[in-house]
């Protein structure tokens, strides 16, 4: 199940994988979250 703009887009980054099991997001969200969060991210040199 794919967010286009939902739950995930309303997180802040940052956050553990246990917070967001604790709020209840499944494992592909966790997954979908942490990818989201890496796409975010500025790239360093």
């Amino acid at each position: 199940m794919a967010f286009a703009r939902g739950p995930l887009d309303s997180l802040p980054p940052g956050l553990t994988d246990k917070h967001l099991r604790d709020i209840g997001l499944s494992r592909q969200q966790i997954y979908l979250y942490r990818s989201r969060e890496a796409r975010r991210a500025p790239t360093r040199f």
